[in-house]
């Protein structure tokens, strides 16, 4: 009976360090593991850390599911390590850039990742453990839409270019 003691207080003691104790906002609107179409957007996340809270992750996957090609990037997204700090924060495409935050650095956010029609890329935000009382991750992940006349521009300036070449006296 004793020993039956031992392992419960043992199982209550540890379960708090296994479970994320992060106090999500009620105005997010994407959660760890879900699925999201990029068109549908904009999509919020923002989560709130105390003292004690473990080492953890969250990753939100984004489709597009239109004709057109996105840049899926993360808008306004911070950083901000008040009275506490995280051993680390790394938020990353997988396909597409990344970016990490030094433990008590407060920084603003922005990497991007390119969603082709029918193309996918999952962002993932990995911090490490709470040190101290408090500190936040915020990010806003919105749709920015390719100019189909970007091309079009890029096309003419390197025609120009081969145009002027040819003019010069002297090229063949």
């Amino acid at each position: 009976m004793n020993l039956k003691s031992i392992a419960l207080a043992a199982v209550v003691a540890l379960t708090p360090a296994a479970t994320l104790a992060a106090t999500i906002s009620p105005s997010s609107n994407i959660s760890d593991g879900g699925n999201y179409d990029i068109a549908n957007g904009p999509f919020f996340w923002d989560a709130t850390f105390s003292r004690g809270d473990s080492a953890g992750s969250a990753s939100f996957t984004f489709t597009n599911s239109t004709l057109g090609r996105f840049t899926a990037g993360v808008a306004q997204g911070t950083v901000l390590q008040f009275s506490g700090t995280f051993d680390g924060v790394t938020i990353s495409w997988a396909n597409g850039q990344s970016q990490t935050v030094a433990q008590g650095q407060n920084a603003i956010i922005n990497v991007r990742s390119r969603l082709a029609s029918g193309g996918a890329d999952t962002l993932t935000v990995a911090w490490g453990a709470v040190r101290g009382d408090m500190a936040n991750i915020d990010l806003d992940i919105a749709a920015v839409p390719l100019p189909a006349g970007a091309l079009l521009l890029g096309t003419a300036l390197i025609g120009m270019t081969g145009l002027r070449r040819a003019r010069r006296p002297g090229s063949a």
